[in-house]
C-alpha cells in the first residue's frame, strides 16, 4: 500500500496577524506555518506520517478507517481558530519571544523559579544542577522541565541525546561510570566490535 500526502493539503497554514497601533490587531495578508506544531521543524517527517496513515486506511479500512494521526489534524486545528483566538495566539507568541529570546530556554533550577538560560549553556546548567542529587530529585526536576528539555531536543538533537542519557542515568541512580561504560559498549557494537574497553 502506498499513501500520498501533499503539502497544501496537510500543512497547518494560518493567517498572520500583527498589531497596528492605530487599528489594533489586523491580518497582514500573509499566511504562515503554524509554529506551535512540529511542522516547521520536521516538515518531511510530518508529511510522511500523513502518507503512512493514508496508506494504512487504504489497505486496512476496517482496522484503521476511523483513525487519524495527530499530524493530519494540525491543519484543521489551525483553520478552526476564531479571529480572537488568532489574536491571542499572536500575542502569546510575541510574549514568549520577548521573554525567552530566540536562542534561550525557560527552565527551573535551584529555587524552582523560571530562568532564561542561553541555549549554549543549557546542557552545562542541567549537568551541574543534577550532579550529586538523589534520583527522586532528578526525576522531579526532569518532570517539571519537560518542555524545556523538548525545546532543547528540537534545537540541538545531538547534545540533547547525550544529556537525556545522563539525566536518565542520574534519575535511576546509575553512576557516571556506568553511563560512560554503556556508551563505550554501544560505540564498540556500532563499530562492528572494533575497539577495546578497559574497566
Amino acid at each position: 500500500m502506498v499513501g500520498e500526502a501533499h503539502w497544501d493539503e496537510f500543512a497547518p497554514i494560518r493567517d498572520e496577524w500583527e498589531e497596528d497601533l492605530a487599528l489594533g490587531w489586523r491580518k497582514t495578508g500573509r499566511q504562515v506555518l503554524d509554529s506551535s506544531s512540529s511542522w516547521p521543524k520536521m516538515p518531511r517527517l510530518m508529511l510522511g506520517k500523513c502518507a503512512t496513515m493514508q496508506a494504512l486506511r487504504a489497505g486496512w479500512p476496517d482496522q484503521f478507517g476511523s483513525l487519524y494521526a495527530e499530524e493530519e489534524l494540525d491543519r484543521a486545528r489551525a483553520l478552526d481558530l476564531s479571529a480572537s483566538q488568532e489574536v491571542e495566539r499572536a500575542r502569546a507568541e510575541q510574549r514568549l519571544a520577548a521573554i525567552t529570546g530566540k536562542d534561550a530556554i525557560l527552565a527551573t533550577f535551584e529555587d524552582w523559579r523560571l530562568q532564561n538560560v542561553p541555549l549554549g549553556q543549557f546542557a552545562d546548567r542541567v549537568l551541574a544542577f543534577t550532579e550529586g542529587k538523589n534520583p527522586e530529585a532528578v526525576k522531579a526536576w526532569a518532570e517539571a522541565n519537560r518542555e524545556a528539555l523538548r525545546h532543547f531536543w528540537a534545537s540541538r538533537p545531538g547534545e540533547a541525546l547525550e544529556l537525556k542519557k545522563i539525566v536518565e542515568a542520574r534519575s535511576n541512580g546509575s553512576s557516571e561510570r556506568d553511563v560512560s561504560l554503556e556508551r563505550a559498549a554501544a560505540s564498540a557494537t556500532a563499530n562492528g566490535g572494533a575497539g577495546r574497553q578497559d574497566a
